[in-house]
């Protein structure tokens, strides 16, 4: 007994934590990231109810008629130029909001509801996502229970799915900051204080913006080039990756932008970020409906925009594995992005953010919701405790590893409360349902706009070729 007990243990180290030696090893681990990735289309399925959705509640209206005006322009071989009455945003002008979604699946809508084109566009962008997390858990050399941590809480917080659940459906943008966040780090990789040009990572992240762009998540596309910006604050010599990666990458969402700088009109509506930290301790662990409306005094938006659950058992984890790559000086980046973190972190909290929104500043009038701004510190730090997990885990008692493996079924639990709250069919039960417009596609007359918007979709699609061009011929030198 004892023995099988030994090797039993044995199997679990090689297996959660340490390299697989084995063909076994390789097997056994390739069936959990199988698994896991399985685990969250299942997630998403349940979450949408199987598509079957009546999309009549908060933000599902817009995104319900943003769908059937892209199906009938399919079915009807148009352009949905614009509608016959403005809506929701103000402006009848279709192609001129950068918040519809016009990625290639679009071509799926005439054979699927609306509710199961929803579900294979979240998917389509988790599956990018867990991808994009793998290839970030192998270049920071970490053991599966570090990824699979990572896993749980960047794919499944509150933030996420409140925001998804409220119909925010461009959000979906989210899962592919990991790959930001790599392209990124290969900017910092040479610690020389000499300015260099590092040509993939900055068609990489470019290509990334494009991506955000075409899929209309103009928020997320903005918040990581604020966080370039602030980066590029602290290490100037940064500047030619940066710059290049904004330029380069708004160029490629020009399709999207110059049409909304004319036609999309502008809010003056901010709220604030958190406004105490008990709060922000509350965004992780307090479990809430989006209905919550104890701190109105404070903000204009509801729950769903300050929501970051990810339960106890897991922020426990997520602060202690954080202090020890402090204490143990293990932090494997630069200053400058914790430094960049930390101000993400400050702008996240009460009126910070809104000081610089009086500036009228380029980019950063256009996000009015603060607490946002903690998407990228939360994920950065969370990068930070993969390392962290293992450092504790391979310098403690072998306890240690037992209880984290022991901890991992509980962390799952409490999303899974979280998940309760949140389905998307939960939310429409109990919100006020909101009559759905009847919008037509009407033949359109405005010769600048039109011209405006096949300009910029001209100018995006040959910056692409170039994007493609450049990446090719660096892949042709490479192999010769």
């Amino acid at each position: 007994m004892k023995i099988l007990l030994e090797q039993a243990q044995s199997l679990i180290d090689a297996v959660f934590w340490g390299s697989a030696k084995t063909p076994t090893h390789v097997r056994l681990r390739a069936y959990l990231f199988l698994t896991l990735f399985v685990i969250g289309i299942i997630y998403w399925i349940g979450f949408f109810s199987s598509g079957n959705l009546s999309l009549s509640a908060n933000d599902w209206v817009k995104e319900d008629a943003y769908l059937n005006t892209l199906r009938f322009a399919q079915t009807n071989s148009t352009i949905p130029w614009q509608w016959s009455e403005s809506f929701y945003h103000n402006t009848d002008k279709f192609l001129a909001n950068p918040e519809i979604i016009l990625t290639p699946d679009i071509i799926l809508l005439p054979w699927v509801s609306n509710g199961v084109f929803i579900i294979i566009h979240v998917a389509l962008f988790y599956a990018a996502g867990f991808w994009g997390s793998f290839l970030l858990a192998k270049k920071l050399n970490v053991s599966f229970l570090s990824f699979f941590f990572f896993w749980l809480l960047f794919n499944f917080n509150g933030h996420i799915s409140a925001q998804i659940a409220m119909g925010h459906f461009q959000w979906a943008g989210y899962f592919l900051i990991p790959f930001f966040f790599i392209f990124l780090f290969k900017f910092t990789e040479n610690h020389q204080d000499r300015s260099s040009f590092n040509k993939s990572p900055v068609l990489g992240i470019s290509l990334l913006f494009g991506i955000l762009f075409l899929n209309g998540s103009v928020h997320i596309a903005i918040i990581c080039a604020l966080f370039l910006i602030v980066t590029l604050l602290f290490k100037w010599t940064l500047y030619p990756n940066i710059i290049s990666s904004i330029f380069i990458g708004f160029t490629l969402g020009l399709n999207r932008l110059l049409p909304a700088a004319l036609w999309f009109p502008s809010k003056d509506i901010f709220g604030q970020g958190y406004p105490t930290v008990i709060y922000l301790f509350d965004a992780f662990t307090a479990l809430r409906a989006y209905s919550f409306t104890d701190f109105r005094e404070y903000r204009v938006w509801g729950w769903w925009e300050y929501d970051f659950y990810i339960g106890f058992v897991s922020l426990i984890i997520f602060i202690i594995s954080i202090a020890v790559i402090f204490r143990r000086g293990k932090v494997a980046f630069p200053s400058y992005l914790l430094k960049a973190a930390g101000i993400f972190l400050l702008l996240s909290l009460g009126n910070v953010y809104n000081i610089f929104n009086k500036l009228h500043l380029p980019l950063i009038g256009i996000e009015r919701v603060p607490s946002r701004f903690l998407i990228m510190p939360f994920t950065f730090f969370l990068i930070l405790s993969m390392i962290g997990i293992d450092e504790l885990a391979n310098s403690s008692e072998k306890w240690v590893k037992t209880l984290l493996v022991s901890a991992m079924p509980f962390a799952m639990g409490e999303l899974f409360f979280h998940f309760e709250f949140w389905r998307v069919q939960i939310i429409e039960l109990y919100s006020e349902k909101i009559e759905k417009p009847m919008l037509l596609l009407m033949p359109c007359s405005d010769q600048v706009y039109i011209t405006t918007v096949y300009a910029s979709w001209i100018a995006s699609g040959m910056a692409l070729i170039l994007v493609i061009w450049f990446l090719l011929k660096k892949r042709t030198k490479t192999i010769g």
